[in-house]
């Protein structure tokens, strides 16, 4: 299985995940063991991962993706940034971006942009999953 996720941006002067963006509200992952052989096929990327039953705390895992590309790829700065630990891509025109994570896993996709607002009605941002 491969997953990925499309976004169509339709904007001008955007940036994708700024430096201030917001805390995660949980802790990463953490009071874990890893056992048992490595299963390649299996589509949970913590199939392995084992956490004691007293253990009741919501945790957090970042999933880096695989690869990035895009449509207009001239409207979009620094795009290969979404393969590190410092993303910050600029949006200077139309255009969608295609990130691929290659497995599968339950999960919500967030970014943040210091100068998109919700009063800008000529930007656009549709996601598609």
């Amino acid at each position: 299985f491969r997953s990925f996720l499309s976004i169509l941006i339709i904007s001008c002067g955007i940036v994708l995940c700024s430096p201030n963006a917001a805390p995660e509200p949980y802790l990463p992952l953490h009071d874990y063991i890893i056992t048992g052989p490595e299963i390649p096929c299996s589509p949970d990327p913590l199939v392995r991962y084992r956490f004691p039953k007293n253990l009741t705390d919501l945790q957090i895992y970042l999933l880096k993706p695989t690869s990035v590309s895009a449509k207009n790829a001239s409207s979009f700065s620094n795009l290969e940034s979404l393969l590190s630990d410092n993303p910050n891509v600029r949006i200077s025109g139309y255009g969608s971006i295609l990130i691929e994570f290659d497995t599968e896993s339950p999960a919500w996709v967030e970014f943040d942009s210091p100068d998109l607002t919700p009063t800008q009605a000529q930007t656009s941002v549709e996601i598609s999953i």
